[in-house]
């Protein structure tokens, strides 16, 4: 398979990114002075995926989360709508936008 990592890389923090829309990240560790126990990222959905964000009557709920080491990345499959947040301080985790050339990945 060939992946190419295109765009720039977004921070995740302790507010919702979509990390542009895309379908896969790339989400990995950046900051070697921040310890990783305990930190994690936690990906949430619409409730309803058809209908816009409404914090009161189509919120965000939580998929998981993923406890992050600094040694290795990895790659994430969300929705365009769906959103990360970490519970790390500004520029520790970073996610990445993957896409693929058209005809790549048969699935």
């Amino acid at each position: 398979m060939i992946i190419r990592i295109v765009g720039e890389q977004e921070w995740v923090k302790t507010k919702e990114t979509t990390v542009s829309g895309a379908s896969r990240v790339y989400v990995s560790w950046a900051k070697s002075s921040v310890e990783p126990e305990h930190k994690f990222i936690e990906q949430k959905k619409l409730t309803d995926r058809t209908i816009p964000y409404n914090a009161s009557t189509n919120p965000y709920v939580s998929i998981g989360k993923i406890y992050m080491t600094q040694t290795q990345g990895i790659m994430l499959q969300k929705d365009a709508t769906d959103v990360f947040v970490a519970n790390t301080g500004s520029q520790v985790i970073s996610a990445t936008p993957i896409f693929t050339p058209s005809g790549a990945i048969t699935e």
